[in-house]
């Protein structure tokens, strides 16, 4: 599965009641040859995915495509993959436990 599906697919596995009150942006900078830029805009309950990077978002992610496959589709776990330098992550890393909880599993 192609890293941008995985993007794509995050509208799909939104849950919008958890996503109320929030505003924030997570921006990804994937490497690789699947690889690319997203940012996922959570405002009030409602979703937005854009292929760009802010300058400042709440939170910063860089990973490489083979290395975010496998923790999107739970092959690697997120810390693990922090603590082994597979990813980076700056800003708000707190937010990313409640950001998670904002989405249905994969199926």
């Amino acid at each position: 599965v192609p890293v941008a599906h995985l993007f794509e697919n995050m509208k799909d596995r939104f849950i919008p009641q958890k996503g109320k009150g929030v505003h924030a942006t997570v921006s990804y900078h994937i490497t690789g040859k699947g690889g690319g830029q997203w940012t996922v805009t959570i405002d009030d309950g409602k979703f937005l995915l854009s292929t760009t990077v802010l300058k400042n978002p709440t939170v910063y992610i860089v990973a490489r495509d083979s290395d975010y496959h496998d923790i999107v589709t739970g092959k690697l776990d997120g810390i693990t993959a922090v603590l082994t330098g597979k990813m980076t992550i700056e800003g708000d890393v707190q937010f990313m436990s409640e950001f998670r909880n904002m989405f249905n599993a994969l199926k």
